[in-house]
């Protein structure tokens, strides 16, 4: 009975992980595509959309079967589609056109992890700047 018993609290209390690799491949584009336009960097970023529009059809065709809150994550993938359609037209917009199109991508990533239950950990945070006096910035200068 006590074993039965904590199985079952286990598989209702506690999800397992939900497991996206297509999703964190394109949380990953999706940070360099948003530096990229930050710096207006339009090759790199033209580059990084190309391989989105691929990347975010490997997503929406890959949905883990126990990602959470499946009618909430069926409009942020519509979403996301609709963001694909948008990249494919890039070669129609203006460079600041494509800087907010570029901008965008990762917010709705993030709010289908959140709403699929994929956790948002990136493997190089580059969003934190407490990493950047740790690796010893004075390295650049050797090179006369």
């Amino acid at each position: 009975m006590t074993l039965i018993g904590a199985v079952a609290l286990v598989s209702c209390g506690e999800k397992a992980e939900v497991k996206w690799p297509e999703l964190n491949s394109l949380d990953d584009l999706s940070v360099k595509v948003e530096q990229a336009a930050l710096v207006h960097d339009h090759e790199t970023q033209n580059q990084l959309l190309e391989n989105a529009t691929v990347i975010i059809a490997d997503v929406i065709a890959h949905v883990p079967e126990n990602a959470q809150n499946p009618e909430q994550l069926a409009v942020l993938l519509k979403d996301l589609a609709a963001l694909s359609d948008e990249i494919e037209k890039k070669d129609t917009l203006g460079h600041d056109e494509l800087d907010s199109l570029a901008q965008a991508i990762h917010p709705v990533v993030a709010l289908i992890m959140e709403t699929s239950g994929v956790p948002h950990v990136h493997e190089n945070p580059l969003h934190t700047s407490d990493h950047g006096d740790e690796h010893g910035h004075h390295d650049h200068h050797h090179d006369h």
